[in-house]
């Protein structure tokens, strides 16, 4: 059977309405229960989205490469060594993730390879975004720590 109103082949048509076109125009006719309904979720799913939302986040922000790049870095800023723990603490945030080369957000290409990636907190990150913090000046050894 057809769908009187987007004209979609459908078996489980009622009324000649598919049970999309019928949820859409209950949507239409009941925002206020849409809004509660996404409002609970919100408290109930919590954790879930915050989870789904970190991940996402991962993926577009650093390719992937956010997690890996602070478990080489061990959760500790690469600068100061202050940890994720001091972190949260300190500013109520959890510890950074920078590009080294400024290639990120924003970029047509981001470079978000492991070796342009490095651990920073709250107060070191602003320092590497204006230059104060000079990456070429690692010891070789210290660079390889950074980078492996």
């Amino acid at each position: 059977m057809k769908c009187s109103k987007c004209n979609k082949e459908d078996p489980k048509c009622i009324n000649a309405v598919c049970n999309s076109c019928r949820l859409k125009k209950w949507r239409k006719d009941n925002p206020g229960k849409v809004k509660d309904y996404a409002k609970m979720r919100q408290v109930r799913d919590k954790k879930k989205i915050k989870i789904r939302q970190e991940k996402s986040r991962d993926r577009v922000l650093f390719g992937g490469n956010r997690i890996k790049a602070l478990e080489r870095d061990n959760y500790e800023c690469q600068n100061c060594s202050m940890t994720q723990e001091q972190n949260i603490v300190l500013f109520g945030r959890s510890i950074t993730v920078h590009h080294i080369d400024g290639n990120g957000r924003g970029c047509e290409n981001p470079n978000n390879d492991m070796d342009n990636l490095i651990t920073l907190c709250f107060r070191c990150h602003p320092k590497a975004d204006l230059g104060r913090i000079d990456f070429s000046s690692l010891s070789k050894q210290e660079a390889s720590q950074v980078k492996a």
